[in-house]
């Protein structure tokens, strides 16, 4: 989990796992924050918090 939002690089034709990435880099440039917390077989939460302006 602590390694979300890194590239990494895939020899899939499909594409090379950057959207994540380009995600957390947009929000960081707009000031906000985003966590992912995930637990097996329970689900994963999605939180982007940016500031009113």
């Amino acid at each position: 989990m602590k390694h979300l939002g890194e590239p990494f690089y895939s020899i899939k034709e499909d594409g090379i796992g950057l959207g994540l990435m380009i995600c957390f880099n947009i929000i960081q440039q707009h000031k906000g924050t985003l966590s992912i917390e995930s637990e097996v077989n329970k689900g994963t939460s999605v939180e982007i918090c940016l500031p009113l302006e």
